[in-house]
């Protein structure tokens, strides 16, 4: 936590965007990043990067209502749109899994970084 806070601190909107894309729960994101000292304005606009993961929450409450009503239907002859809305989902999921782990790496990679720059700085 004491690396990811002096890495935030020396590339403060990068790694706040970066964070909010983790898989990591936003509370605690937060309340490191509130911890970190970072400035009001810089984390408000950075919380902008949770739309992608509120987004994908839509889509499977969406995805779970269709697929709820699919066993109760009667004749179905709408399979392709019952493929294109459950397969969506799943590229959803799919290009957020990438895209949080490159986050997750870049993030990882400032900390090293920023731990790096210390140990050298400090001895």
């Amino acid at each position: 936590m004491d690396a990811i806070q002096r890495a935030v601190s020396r590339d403060e909107f990068r790694l706040q965007v970066l964070l909010r894309l983790t898989p990591l729960n936003p509370a605690t994101i937060s309340y490191l990043l509130g911890a970190a000292g970072v400035r009001f304005s810089g984390f408000l606009i950075a919380c902008m990067a949770l739309t992608p993961n509120l987004l994908i929450e839509v889509d499977f409450g969406h995805v779970g209502k269709h697929a709820a009503r699919l066993p109760g239907s009667g004749a179905r002859t709408a399979h392709l749109h019952d493929l294109a809305i459950i397969g969506g989902l799943g590229v959803c999921v799919a290009v957020m899994v990438l895209v949080s782990r490159m986050a997750r790496k870049a993030v990882m990679q400032a900390v090293a970084e920023t731990e790096k720059a210390g140990g050298s700085a400090g001895g």
